[in-house]
């Protein structure tokens, strides 16, 4: 008896390995505290400090909307922030692309993808000037 062949409809369902390692990537990133991506100490009585005694180290506490909802009040609060660094006039220049692009995320991005995108809109913020 030879080696059996895979059927090719069981190939299909199976995601490629750069896909799973990334799947695995994201998996492993989750499990790490809050200290890991702001400036915590345990003890030190600060709001971080705070959120972190209450919610737990990676906030698990937190349900996915109140999460979705904080996200909302961080961005709103660096938008407001940077709208009083770079002046109204930028605002009012860059509103028209940026309607054009949240009606092209409406429309286009699946609903999965956003997380995705929001990260790497992140990244980018964390290391662009």
């Amino acid at each position: 008896m030879g080696r059996a062949i895979a059927q090719p409809e069981k190939l299909l369902r199976s995601p490629p390995l750069h896909l799973r390692i990334i799947d695995t990537i994201r998996i492993l990133a989750m499990n790490k505290p809050l200290g890991y991506y702001c400036a915590v100490t345990p003890g030190d009585g600060s709001y971080l400090d705070w959120l972190q005694d209450t919610y737990g180290s990676q906030l698990e506490g937190i349900p996915r909307l109140e999460k979705l909802h904080l996200l909302q009040a961080i961005t709103v609060n660096l938008l407001n922030a940077q709208i009083a660094t770079e002046g109204r006039y930028i605002k009012e220049i860059a509103a028209d692309n940026i309607q054009k692009l949240q009606a092209d995320i409406y429309q286009h991005l699946p609903i999965g993808e956003h997380l995705g995108l929001a990260e790497a809109i992140i990244n980018q913020l964390k290391h662009q000037q």
